[in-house]
């Protein structure tokens, strides 16, 4: 994955959506600069080998504890917001 691309995932998460946490994800390798980048933007970066050591069936897998709270009935999102449309678009 190249700095360009996420340079425009940058773009359209934080300009398009108003993201307040930029997480991207992919099953291949991140390029150096793409790192760097997401670093000096504080984007969040998951790759081919964050998957490959994530044991996803343990019972501290972020997928994992993302569904045990939402089946257990949690509204808060990971992040701590709850689900629904951005602050601003909510009806008063």
């Amino acid at each position: 994955m190249t700095s360009t691309n996420v340079q425009t995932f940058n773009g359209t998460a934080r300009l398009e959506h108003k993201a307040d946490i930029a997480l991207m994800v992919t099953n291949v390798a991140f390029s150096e600069s793409a790192r760097d980048f997401a670093n000096d933007h504080a984007i969040h970066l998951t790759g081919a080998a964050e998957l490959s050591a994530t044991s996803w069936s343990s019972p501290s897998s972020p997928v994992r504890a993302y569904t045990t709270a939402r089946s257990a009935g949690s509204t808060a999102s990971s992040h701590g917001r709850r689900p629904g449309p951005p602050p601003q678009a909510r009806s008063r």
